[in-house]
């Protein structure tokens, strides 16, 4: 009997982990395909704060700034 809860409480664990480890790839896989949307699109500054200041300077329009972070 307590092998079959031990059995099963490792595939309870398992589960949750491969699931976590799911979420995590998909969220990666957002964020550069955001990256790859931004670099086509010239309107967005990503991933380079100098050019988004000096481009702000330059309109004279506010700078927005988003950090993102992949946990």
């Amino acid at each position: 009997m307590k092998k079959l809860i031990l059995s099963l409480l490792l595939l309870a664990t398992s589960a949750v982990i491969v699931e976590a480890q799911d979420v995590q790839k998909k969220r990666r896989d957002a964020v550069l395909n955001d990256k790859k949307h931004f670099d086509i699109d010239s309107y967005w500054v990503y991933d380079d704060f100098e050019k988004a200041r000096a481009e702000a300077q330059k309109t004279g329009k506010p700078l927005l700034v988003v950090f993102r972070c992949l946990p």
